[in-house]
């Protein structure tokens, strides 16, 4: 009984076969006969320069029951509620096909085809797609490529479901203007006053930071030496020498160095081999020494435990990154890795970044890159509520909410709720989107797009996009309207992408900036111990920081390299002039001589601090026989010490203990003593 009334109302609606009106849907077989014998040839194939999304004129399809043409469809009113029932289920079953519609010219729809009609009312936007078929103003339907058959649970089958889909429509609204004060833009010091690069070092580190290092690093050190246990006489354990600002800087000034130098293993910057040889670093400080210090370098107190060994010291340093500089409007967030393989419960897999497997960091950053703030992923915080993405974005932002900047963050952070909330905090953001995450309009998120095609969605001032390259991009926006724009490349490659797509391209490479450029000379070295790497890592960062703010506001050239920067820095944290040459450093004195007074007691221990010591032949004794000698000779006391035999006819007429000394090791041995002196 149904299947008789279907079969009747579908002969009703449908074109009688013997009519005197000419079928508009009449087959005159063109050039390749009928549709049955249809091939497309090779030129004709799909690539990856066609628009997924085929648009053509149509002229807006009345639905009344006024016409006199046999072949329109059948007004509503006609049929019963029970009619209108039994049609839909047949046409929505997938044994029936659905019927072909044609448009003003010979565009034919192959079967299977679905048709999107958007009513007059829904403002379209200047530019949807780079097809150069552009839609008239009363109607645009939007055709998928035959070869791709949508599921019918995924279709939009008419414009009042993609206007009314959770609030989302095709609409445009003006964009919220936060007023931005370019002002507070720049640095927040005096310019005229930073004149090397270890005054601005010094500003981004400030001394307050060094202090605590210090003390931090010589409690550690007593507690190290006080521990009971067989030790050596000559272990470094032994005695541990309190460490001061000078030689702290030193010692920090070598660790930027290791980092320009590729050395296997770090005692080797201290070899006497000639194949590692480098007299630079022990013209500063003995390699035990460096150890020694490096070894109890820590920067919070020695109770501290697990992840707060190093929060303090990093919160300390992001807040001072803060105070010197305001920030431009595009700030971006992304994450960073820094290479660690030890076993520790908070290391992250990252498959994209070089290291993979490491210490993560969530950092704020300026579009050029100088960084304003970074904090260190935890593990799981189970007293944490809320998102935990949106809760790292309001944390790293939240110095600058209400000001009117505009964030960049990639599809890890992105959502249409993130966007709400940062809207409501009067903050635009911009960004890559995953297809997946909630809140994204359905109808979009269904759609099947080829290269080049264009799509987006609005709700509210949260604009939502679609957008197929090599493959498809999901973007979010508050920022922009969504439109194609055209764009260059450095080499003056001119290419069509979204205004947003672009605008994230332009703001978003602040964080892998900061990597890049630390990972060039990177002071960090292998250690089982993390929170020295990231001790070293914010290093890295504060000089990277201190290059940034150097090179734009006091040498203002854009020429001024990172590796200058570095090597000046390094001069000065250790002290050395740019008139000592290369040979100056090799040591020609003892290894005994004491490196730690060398800048100063040399002045100090002239001839005056050597007031009476000269040299003088010892007295010649009488033998029992009654001979005598013409001259006498003990070993050397200096030359002792380091294993070489050397006799000498000369002794110090100062010294209370007639000290046998050769001519060589005279001035070595009383700068020693004097040293010695000033260290009791």
């Amino acid at each position: 009984m149904d299947s008789d009334r279907i079969s009747r109302l579908l002969e009703d609606v449908s074109t009688p076969e013997t009519s005197d009106i000419e079928d508009p849907y009449h087959d005159d077989e063109g050039e390749y006969g009928s549709d049955e014998d249809y091939r497309p040839s090779a030129q004709s194939e799909s690539s990856e320069d066609e628009i997924g999304f085929n648009r053509i004129s149509a002229r807006h399809v009345s639905y009344s029951s006024a016409s006199n043409d046999s072949t329109a469809p059948v007004s509503p009113s006609l049929l019963t509620q029970e009619d209108i029932t039994a049609v839909n289920t047949v046409l929505q079953s997938p044994e029936v096909e659905h019927p072909r519609a044609q448009t003003a010219g010979d565009n034919l729809l192959p079967n299977k085809m679905d048709i999107f009609l958007q009513p007059l009312e829904v403002e379209q936007p200047s530019a949807q797609t780079v097809s150069d078929n552009l839609l008239p103003n009363d109607m645009d339907i939007f055709l998928l490529s035959p070869e791709v058959e949508q599921p019918a649970a995924q279709i939009v089958t008419n414009s009042a479901q993609l206007q009314n889909d959770e609030g989302w429509s095709k609409t445009t609204i003006s964009i919220a203007d936060f007023h931005f004060d370019e002002f507070s833009t720049g640095p927040k010091f005096d310019v005229n006053l930073i004149h090397t690069p270890l005054d601005m070092f010094k500003l981004v580190f400030p001394d307050r930071l060094m202090d605590n290092m210090i003390d931090c690093t010589n409690k550690y050190g007593e507690k190290l030496t006080s521990q009971d246990g067989p030790r050596t006489r000559n272990s470094r354990h032994y005695k541990f020498r309190p460490v001061d600002k000078q030689e702290m800087l030193s010692v920090l000034g070598l660790c930027l160095l290791q980092g320009q130098l590729k050395f296997p293993v770090r005692r080797y910057f201290f070899s006497n081999d000639p194949l590692y040889y480098h007299p630079f670093f022990q013209y500063i400080t003995s390699g035990r020494r460096f150890e020694q210090i490096i070894r109890c370098l820590c920067v919070a107190d020695d109770q501290a435990k697990g992840e707060h060994k190093i929060l303090d010291f990093i919160k300390a340093l992001n807040n001072n990154f803060q105070r010197i500089y305001g920030p431009s409007k595009e700030l971006s967030i992304d994450e960073s890795l820094i290479l660690f393989r030890g076993r520790i419960y908070f290391r992250q897999y990252i498959k994209s970044k070089k290291a993979r497997y490491g210490i993560k960091f969530y950092v704020l950053t300026t579009a050029d890159g100088y960084v304003l703030d970074m904090m260190m992923y935890r593990g799981k915080d189970k007293s944490e509520t809320g998102k935990k993405t949106q809760n790292i974005v309001l944390k790293l932002l939240e110095p600058y909410l209400f000001k009117g900047h505009h964030v960049f963050m990639d599809n890890f952070y992105n959502s249409v709720e993130l966007s709400h909330k940062l809207l409501s905090l009067r903050t635009h953001s911009c960004g890559t989107l995953r297809k997946n995450r909630k809140g994204n309009p359905k109808a979009l998120t269904s759609l099947k797009l080829k290269k080049g095609d264009y799509y987006w969605f609005r709700k509210g001032q949260i604009y939502v996009s679609m957008w197929r390259d090599k493959r498809p991009v999901f973007t979010i926006s508050t920022r922009d309207h969504p439109k194609l724009i055209q764009v260059s490349n450095r080499y003056g490659k001119v290419a069509t992408k979204p205004a947003e797509v672009a605008a994230y391209n332009c703001f978003m490479g602040g964080v892998d900036r900061v990597d890049q450029m630390t990972s060039y000379y990177s002071s960090p070295r292998k250690s089982l111990r993390w929170y020295k790497r990231v001790t070293f890592h914010c290093l890295d960062v504060a000089v990277w920081n201190a290059y940034y703010l150097y090179k734009k506001y006091v040498k203002k050239n854009d020429r001024y390299k990172s590796i200058e920067f570095r090597d000046q820095l390094i001069k000065e944290m250790c002290q050395v002039s740019d008139n000592v040459k290369g040979p100056d450093v090799v040591r020609k004195d003892s290894v005994y001589s004491s490196r730690r007074f060398r800048q100063n007691v040399i002045e100090e221990c002239s001839l005056a601090a050597m007031k009476g010591h000269w040299p003088v032949v010892m007295p010649v004794t009488t033998n029992s026989d009654g001979s005598k000698r013409k001259f006498k000779y003990l070993n050397c006391k200096l030359c002792t010490k380091v294993n070489k035999r050397k006799e000498t006819k000369y002794i110090c007429k100062g010294c209370v203990k007639r000290t046998p000394l050769c001519p060589e090791c005279f001035e070595d041995w009383h700068i020693l003593h004097a040293c010695n002196q000033q260290e009791d």
